[in-house]
């Protein structure tokens, strides 16, 4: 007699790419447009063209978009690691356009720096510690005030969410085993 074994319903079955690429639009979208509101928040002068908050909500999402499609494709095959990995790389040119520029380095810094959790810590602490010095510069250019209190929390919890989408682009097989 053959028995058949139905998995329990809570059993963990990976995401489909759909539904990763579908978070990754949404998580990417949702991280510019919380850019954006920061942006308004911290300016002296807040009028915002469309195209601007378009570009600034787009940029995000596509850096997610790719991210998520270089760990997959990286998990698909060996031959796609290089390009999948330069192309997601590439992307992080987006967020680096405009007032963007001064955040660059702390996410490429950031991202390598989380990326690689078996390199030394030594060596690690200083790239963080490289990647906090625009901080302290976006810092000194928010406006005098009572802003600077909830500005400054929120402009780092912007960096830290997406440092972690940057670390899957420098280290697209961390927690993955590619055969």
């Amino acid at each position: 007699m053959l028995v058949h074994r139905v998995p329990p319903a809570y059993a963990y079955r990976p995401p489909t790419v759909l539904v990763e690429v579908g978070r990754a639009a949404l998580s990417g979208a949702a991280w510019g447009v919380a850019a954006r509101l920061w942006m308004r928040f911290i300016s002296d002068n807040p009028e915002f063209s469309i195209s601007g908050t378009a570009f600034i909500v787009a940029a995000p999402t596509i850096i997610s978009l790719l991210s998520v499609l270089a760990q997959r494709c990286i998990s698909w095959s060996r031959v796609a690691r290089w390009p999948a990995r330069m192309i997601a790389g590439a992307s992080t040119i987006l967020l680096g356009m405009g007032a963007g520029m001064l955040m660059l380095p702390t996410l490429i810094l950031g991202g390598v720096a989380y990326a690689h959790p078996e390199w030394p810590r030594q060596l690690r602490l200083t790239i963080a510690v490289l990647a906090a010095v625009p901080v302290v510069v976006v810092v000194r250019e928010i406006p005098p005030g009572g802003r600077i209190f909830l500005a400054f929390p929120v402009y780092l919890l912007l960096v830290a969410t997406i440092v972690p989408v940057y670390s899957r682009i420098y280290n697209p097989d961390k927690g993955r085993s590619i055969p």
